[in-house]
């Protein structure tokens, strides 16, 4: 794996997973930490080509914008976007929205399709509450998450629907699942 290969993975002689902190701002016992992988960027690069593999999506222009939570989501979303000739933007926190979060500074057309994504997907609360900010911006998501790493122990997290109908499952495609959830 491209991210062990590089060391953003990594465990210890003792038979457990080093106790660190995330690239995300958690603490885990598994290391997960993305800011190596960024220090490689045709490393990075070879990273997003296989997740847009394996996420299947087909051919993608600039009607579709890749978005992700601020920070981790940003150079994800943008290396996606720059990979298949598409537009990124990200979600920024915002305690005065609904949500708790709002579109920073990208602003697309309700007619644009949207993938939300997400560099270390732990608990799902980041991608939710960037689900539900993208709603009330009146956006069409695509029925789908991406991430690199899926520490969630899920394969779908339930998303915000737009006419308040209960929540709706949407499948999770990332490129490293792990065995413990975060």
């Amino acid at each position: 794996c491209v991210l062990e290969m590089i060391g953003a993975i990594e465990e210890d002689s003792l038979d457990h997973l080093v106790h660190v902190k995330l690239a995300s701002g958690l603490c885990s016992d598994l290391y997960v930490d993305l800011w190596q992988l960024y220090a490689y960027p045709h490393m990075y690069e070879a990273a997003c080509v296989h997740l847009l593999e394996k996420a299947n999506l087909g051919k993608l222009n600039c009607n579709t914008w890749f978005m992700g939570p601020e920070r981790g989501g940003i150079p994800l979303a943008f290396e996606l976007a720059r990979q298949s000739h598409a537009c990124a933007g990200f979600v920024s926190k915002d305690a005065k929205a609904t949500s708790g979060m709002r579109l920073k500074g990208f602003y697309p057309e309700e007619t644009h399709a949207i993938i939300l994504v997400e560099d270390v997907l732990t608990s799902g609360g980041s991608v939710v509450r960037s689900w539900s900010a993208l709603l009330e911006a009146k956006l069409t998501i695509r029925p789908v998450v991406l991430a690199v790493v899926n520490r969630s122990g899920r394969d779908f997290l339930y998303v915000p629907t737009p006419h308040s109908l209960g929540p709706t499952k949407v499948p999770i495609v990332s490129l490293v699942e792990l065995d413990k959830p975060g």
